[in-house]
């Protein structure tokens, strides 16, 4: 119940009050002795109103002060919520960036160091390249400077021919060579004829020529063989002059000997010899089938850094008409037997 309520009530029990005492007529003192105790109950009911009204203010402020409290605290809870959620996002977000950034950093740092690698690859390739470049050229013009010649025609081929008059001599000039990848023979005559101090002269000088990068250190051990062709200023006349040459070579033993087979059942053996330093020299014998013709010597020569090549020279006392003559003679090796 509320004070205002209470109050009504308290002016109506006095209204009744009043108007009981107006009617009864008497003295004062009989009227005043009846009342005495509604006095005492009305100061009581007033006490307990008061003190209910007081209670319901104070449970009415209690729980104003408490929803008060629960708002403030709910206030409180969801603005440190938002707080902590604004904080989260706001680091969550600083992390992605800097994990985005450092992400980026990474690879424009790997971009950059690929590159860098990729260009000190190709400056490295490039720099190997040019070496190896400047390093073939220098043994190419090492090879051009032993062999005298820059030329990579390989074979037997005319070399020179050349006609020319000395007073009453006549000289005619002619060569053939044979080139190889090191090493060229070059098969030369110089033919002198015509009149000379009242006598006729018909002088032939014949001259084989070897050149060209010889070999260092030959194989320690193994034997290999050796096949290529012999000519003479002529040519070979396809074997009808020099011939198919084959020589075999024991580097243990360091030994070699072998054959040069021509036309008409004519070759010329080439007798076994000791391998001294860069060369192997022994006699040479001409046959026509089993008929020996006469005689002479050779020496052979390697020539490349791995000794892929021989060439050398024969020169013979005699030929089929009892002329001094001479031969040059190159060839490939094949593979090493061990």
């Amino acid at each position: 119940m509320s004070i205002k309520k209470v109050t009504l009530a308290s002016l109506i029990l006095l209204s009744l009050t009043a108007c009981g005492s107006g009617g009864s007529g008497g003295n004062s003192n009989n009227a005043t002795k009846p009342n005495a105790k509604p006095q005492t109950t009305q100061q009581q009911t007033d006490k307990a109103a008061a003190e209910k009204a007081a209670k319901e203010k104070a449970e009415a402020e209690r729980l104003a002060a408490e929803k008060a409290a629960k708002e403030k605290a709910e206030a409180e809870r969801l603005a440190a919520e938002k707080a902590a959620k604004e904080k989260a996002e706001a680091e969550r977000l600083a992390a992605e960036k800097v994990a985005k950034e450092k992400a980026e950093a990474e690879r424009l740092a790997a971009e950059k160091a690929a590159i860098e690698k990729a260009a000190k690859e190709e400056a490295e390739r490039l720099a190997a390249e040019k070496a190896a470049k400047e390093k073939a050229e220098a043994e190419r013009l090492a090879i051009v400077k032993a062999k005298g010649i820059d030329d990579e025609n390989y074979g037997i081929r005319f070399n020179d021919f050349n006609e020319k008059t000395e007073g009453k001599i006549k000289v005619r000039t002619q060569s053939y060579l044979y080139n190889q990848p090191y090493s060229v023979v070059t098969a030369q005559e110089v033919k002198r004829t015509g009149w000379e101090n009242g006598k006729y002269i018909d002088i032939s000088d014949k001259t084989i020529t070897v050149k060209g990068l010889k070999t260092e250190k030959l194989p320690p051990e193994g034997k290999a063989t050796y096949e290529g062709k012999a000519f003479n200023y002529n040519g070979d006349y396809d074997g009808a002059i020099g011939g198919h040459l084959t020589y075999d070579v024991d580097f243990t033993n360091r030994t070699g000997s072998g054959k040069i087979e021509g036309g008409y059942a004519r070759s010329i053996t080439l007798a076994k010899g000791n391998l001294e330093k860069n060369s192997i020299s022994s006699t040479a014998s001409l046959y026509y089938g089993t008929h020996h013709h006469g005689d002479g010597s050779y020496k052979v020569e390697f020539f490349g850094p791995n000794a892929e090549e021989i060439s050398g020279y024969i020169k013979m006392e005699t030929d089929i008409n009892g002329n001094p003559d001479s031969f040059g003679f190159s060839g490939i090796r094949g593979e090493v037997q061990k």
